[in-house]
């Protein structure tokens, strides 16, 4: 079975296109379009197509953004990541609205885990907000993502954070990660 591309309109974050399977939810796109060619760690044959998966993805991420939804109870589809990679991405969905955590007190809870492989891992997230990489933190600074830092600073500010606050890394660190 293929994967199923939706597209759909999220007031605050603009176009979201995701991308399912049949065992869930495979990578999120902002700022999508139509012919985009997705983000993604698999490569399988993708359709365009309505998935009920994506449609409830797009209820939660309107009330995420207007601060009604603490959590994402949608099934994601790992498969093809690699084991620590997913270990990342599985502990820090664990970390509670409102809160942060550093990279390293995120690696302390892996096997073999170590703050940069979670810094790296969570910085190629496939799914941002729903696996809240936003909400993994440096030491005494914001830390890396994989977009603007005003985004991650506005993530945590809609979730009350006080790490909206948190002063950015130091010059010449890397604070924004491509995939």
């Amino acid at each position: 079975m293929p994967l199923i591309r939706s597209i759909g309109n999220v007031p605050g974050l603009g176009q979201v296109a995701s991308v399912t399977s049949d065992r869930g939810l495979v990578c999120i796109e902002y700022h999508a379009w139509a012919g985009q060619v997705p983000i993604r760690h698999r490569r399988d044959a993708i359709a365009p197509g309505a998935h009920p998966v994506s449609e409830a993805l797009l209820r939660h991420l309107e009330a995420y953004v207007f601060g009604r939804c603490r959590d994402f109870p949608i099934a994601c589809d790992f498969s093809g990541l690699p084991p620590l990679h997913r270990a990342a991405l599985e502990e820090a969905r664990k970390v509670p609205y409102g809160e942060t955590r550093t990279y390293a007190a995120i690696a302390a809870r892996i096997p073999n885990g170590t703050a940069p492989v979670v810094r790296d891992a969570l910085a190629r997230n496939p799914l941002p907000i729903v696996i809240p990489c936003h909400r993994a933190v440096d030491e005494g600074h914001i830390g890396a993502f994989n977009g603007p830092l005003a985004t991650k600073r506005s993530l945590l500010a809609i979730e009350g954070s006080a790490a909206a606050r948190l002063p950015d890394p130091p010059p010449g660190s890397t604070s924004r990660i491509g995939r």
